[in-house]
């Protein structure tokens, strides 16, 4: 068997070290963040904050190695498993599509240029154009505050995005 990645659910406030025993133990870990450009003033930054705390990821084939040591780690609450007892490995595709969103989020808190939002009135017909999760998403531009465009999309469902670019939806002209 090949190596694959695991969930993990740390104890309420250890997740870094809950992280760093399992890499110091040699597992690859992996905690997924968020990023995000935050202003006061005149001065912005990167904020960021861990994506889905308490939970992460450790890879292990578990063929090769036991799984004991993750669980009794300092810091790791459990190690999610099927009713045998043996690890549940996530699916391949999960890991590989929380790192591309890490790094579109990082590229788009990175960016100095403005928005592309800004001009675009609330209320207007929008299409999501650079996104990972939901580009091509055409929906309502609620607002655009602080980097954050607020999208109400069909079926009343509210997309709060970071830094992405919108553009409005042409609507057909009618013939005279």
């Amino acid at each position: 068997m090949a190596e694959n990645w695991h969930l993990y659910r740390s104890k309420p406030g250890l997740d870094l070290l809950a992280r760093r025993g399992l890499t110091e133990q040699g597992f690859r870990v992996y905690v997924p963040k968020s990023y995000r450009r935050e202003t006061l003033g005149k001065r912005s930054f990167i904020v960021t904050e861990l994506r889905l705390a308490p939970y992460a990821f450790v890879a292990f084939d578990v063929a090769k190695q036991q799984h004991g040591p993750i669980s009794n780690t300092r810091g790791v609450q459990e190690l999610f498993c099927n009713r045998d007892g043996r690890p549940r490995a996530v699916p391949a595709s999960v890991v590989p599509s929380l790192r591309r969103i890490e790094d579109d989020e990082v590229e788009a808190a990175s960016r100095r240029v403005r928005l592309v939002t800004q001009g675009i009135a609330p209320g207007t017909e929008v299409r999501i154009d650079r996104h990972d999760l939901f580009r091509g998403y055409v929906g309502m531009l609620i607002s655009s505050v602080k980097g954050e465009a607020l999208v109400a999309t069909e079926g009343t469902v509210m997309i709060r995005l970071p830094e992405c670019d919108l553009s409005v939806v042409e609507k057909a002209k009618r013939r005279a």
